[in-house]
């Protein structure tokens, strides 16, 4: 979406869920990251503010009749967790586990689909140096090194899809309703 359609440059929602002495307030935020040069993660220069999506939360539970604050920040695991069976809960955690941060992406595409295939559950930044550095030397050289980009030498924004910013921007709205 270009800079003329972008209606704000911060927008948030909470959702709230709760269960059987557990509460949890999950925080949506869509905004524009600040100006400076960036890449996409193909690479690509990247919009001049491109549209970075967060999700913060702060859960609680029920001690004797008082809410006592048991974990804040990235929770979405107590998220899945505490309500496995709420639809809402699923749809937020679904588009906080892909979408959050995605303006602060340390491979390229090339990397992060090796990474994807060889790891499907996921690998922390040492672990990703070390495969990637390992496919350099024996399967994949460009892996190193894709056009001149090292694994994360950088910040790569990944370009929400406007379907994803509709769905949001959607979600936002219902919570904020």
């Amino acid at each position: 979406m270009d800079e003329t359609n972008r209606r704000d440059a911060r927008i948030d929602g909470t959702f709230r869920f709760e269960g059987e002495g557990v509460r949890m307030a999950v925080t949506l935020t869509l905004r524009l990251e600040p100006k400076g040069e960036r890449r996409t993660i193909d690479l690509e220069p990247a919009p001049e503010r491109p549209l970075e999506a967060t999700f913060t939360a702060v859960a609680y539970e029920n001690r004797r009749g008082r809410w006592v604050e048991v974990a804040a920040g990235q929770c979405v695991a107590l998220l899945d967790e505490w309500f496995p069976n709420d639809i809402e809960a699923r749809r937020i955690s679904a588009l906080w586990r892909r979408w959050h941060l995605n303006c602060l992406q340390a491979g390229c595409r090339e990397q992060r689909d090796f990474l994807a295939a060889k790891y499907p559950d996921g690998v922390d930044y040492k672990q990703a140096l070390r495969a990637l550095d390992w496919a350099g030397a024996w399967e994949a050289p460009s892996l190193i090194d894709v056009r001149g980009y090292g694994y994360g030498t950088a910040w790569l924004v990944e370009l929400l899809p406007a379907d994803v910013e509709a769905e949001l921007r959607e979600a936002i709205a219902l919570a904020s309703a």
